[in-house]
């Protein structure tokens, strides 16, 4: 069991600059037996040569065949996490701490039992038929994975995220027909102002089903990469929609706390809002279902915009109606429920914004994805030397991610290439990973790389 004295050393380590795995509990360890450095967004592994640094890697001995890197058993299969109970009273960083460790540990196992490494621990992982296949019809190195075994974004995505998205446009263009029929009929303010709200629905709505098609239907040769980073310039606009959208229905609510007009709450206007709570809230549930599945932004965008609506609804219809029967004392609770409901709006959608230009400026990944990937390319084959660098960014959605191995230098070319291939191909099965560069080396004490103007000293 990891002890508290333990984590204090890797916190100091981490914060140092440099994390000894002697000094990190080995439940919570990325390898065995060896040193990472880490500098801005790279990460360097070198063999230790510490005689103590024995936990779960036998001598230490980067050559021993019970090295933590060793393709055939990784480590990650038998560890265990720390039960909650051991760290709930602990300070919160080290709760924080082994709750990350845990959730890491939960992903490692998950991806190894899915997708196992060879049985042969001298050689990397065999490519499968549809693999091979592939890998002829397109020589040379570095070529993306296509084969049903692994993840393909544009593929698995138009059947479900496409009707979660064409069900929602339908739904609002009915809750739209039908709000502005009851309109007429009742003169009722508040179902104006909901149909206008449906209305804002449908242009936003029309965005994200352009955005939609327009990505599945893009021209490999003008756009190698596929469309995919136009999901969250959809959502970026449909934020700003939004948001517009939320300042005028502030204004109206404001401008209405002193004309204080009279409200008419019917039958036909508290079914109708009724039935668009019950089918905004059934859409809710479809939609965020559909996002967690396929990390769909465009499906989580319209998930937000529906729970959005139910709240919207719920709490106009609330403070409507305490408004309309009890006018002489809460007859300004409609406009300022409208107030605060829109505050919230105005709030939620700035956050959806701020993550999407994330998506689009190349933000860099977590330092657990950045974890996952590192352990996952030292614990490839037994042949690989080092881990020089891993990078990850925001490639739209999910990631491109870079990573520099060093391999002996004697070795010959089929076998750099067949294990680094073999590598990109395992990078790329990870579902938050858009593609892989996978770059062979024989050293890593050359010059310091230059990465967006920040040089990053390798010692």
């Amino acid at each position: 069991m990891p002890t508290t004295g333990a984590v204090a050393g890797a916190v100091a380590g981490a914060v140092a600059g440099a994390v000894t795995v002697a000094d990190v509990p080995p439940a919570v360890g990325l390898t065995s037996g060896l040193v990472q450095r880490r500098t801005a967004r790279s990460f360097s592994f070198q063999a230790s040569d510490d005689s103590n640094d024995n936990n779960n890697s036998g001598n230490g001995n980067p050559n021993s065949s019970q090295n933590a890197s060793s393709a055939s058993s990784p480590d990650v299969l038998t560890w265990q996490k720390v039960e909650p109970q051991l760290y709930q009273r602990k300070h919160k960083r080290i709760r924080r701490f082994y709750k990350a460790q845990n959730l890491l540990i939960d992903r490692l196992q998950t991806f190894y039992r899915s997708f196992p490494l060879s049985l042969a621990s001298s050689e990397a992982v065999p490519l499968t038929d549809d693999e091979a296949v592939h890998a002829n019809a397109n020589a040379g190195d570095n070529e993306p994975t296509t084969n049903n075994n692994i993840h393909n974004h544009n593929q698995t995505q138009p059947t479900a995220v496409g009707m979660a998205l064409y069900a929602s446009f339908a739904l609002n263009v009915l809750l739209l027909i039908v709000k502005i029929m009851a309109s007429v009929l009742s003169g009722s303010m508040s179902v104006i102002a909901s149909a206008a709200d449906s209305l804002l629905d449908l242009v936003s709505g029309t965005v994200l089903v352009v955005t939609h098609r327009l990505m599945n239907k893009s021209d490999q040769f003008r756009y190698p990469q596929g469309k995919t980073r136009m999901e969250p310039v959809g959502v970026f606009a449909f934020a700003i929609i939004m948001l517009l959208s939320s300042l005028q229905i502030m204004i109206e609510a404001i401008r209405r706390l002193f004309d204080n007009p009279d409200i008419d709450m019917g039958p036909l206007t508290l079914t109708i809002l009724g039935f668009t709570i019950i089918s905004k809230a059934f859409m809710a549930w479809y939609c965020r279902r559909v996002a967690d599945v396929y990390q769909s932004s465009a499906a989580e965008a319209y998930a937000d915009d529906h729970r959005n609506d139910v709240l919207t609804n719920a709490v106009g219809v609330g403070a409507a109606l305490a408004a309309y029967y009890v006018p002489s004392k809460l007859w300004f609770l409609d406009s300022t429920g409208a107030i605060c409901i829109a505050i919230y709006i105005i709030v939620n959608w700035l956050q959806t914004g701020r993550e999407q230009l994330h998506f689009l400026t190349g933000r860099g990944a977590s330092p657990m994805l950045l974890q996952e990937l590192t352990y996952i390319a030292a614990h490839h084959d037994e042949r690989i030397k080092y881990v020089d660098t891993v990078r990850a960014y925001h490639f739209g959605v999910h990631y491109l991610v870079e990573v520099d191995i060093v391999l002996p230098e004697d070795m010959t070319l089929r076998e750099s290439h067949d294990i680094g291939e073999s590598l990109q191909h395992r990078l790329e099965q990870l579902e938050d990973v858009e593609r892989a560069f996978v770059h062979n080396d024989y050293e890593w004490d050359h010059s310091p790389v230059v990465f967006q103007g920040t040089r990053i000293i390798r010692k």
